[in-house]
């Protein structure tokens, strides 16, 4: 457990949270387009009864899957294995 609360605080440190959050608006909007296109372009054009076709729970979870890939990509370019001690660096030298 405590590893996890390390490799939290070095994504809330580095800015991964962020970053993956600036993902997955972008890709969960475009997949969001692409799979319930009338109940949202209905939205961008005043027609809110489109709206009732909305599944809400789809849509957050097409934004909440890019978040999850984007960090866990981050986390693993980092290198960062359970078990590693926390003052070890991230990255060793493998030439040897």
């Amino acid at each position: 457990m405590s590893n996890l609360l390390r490799i939290h605080r070095m994504a809330l440190r580095l800015g991964i949270y962020r970053r993956s959050f600036r993902v997955a608006l972008v890709v969960g909007t475009l997949l969001n387009l692409i799979n319930q296109p009338q109940p949202l372009l209905g939205l961008l054009w005043g027609d809110f009864r489109a709206l009732e076709h909305l599944d809400a729970g789809k849509a957050l979870l097409t934004y909440c899957v890019p978040f999850l890939v984007a960090t866990y990509s981050a986390l693993k370019a980092l290198d960062i294995r359970p078990g590693q001690p926390p003052n070890k660096p991230l990255f060793e030298d493998r030439t040897r």
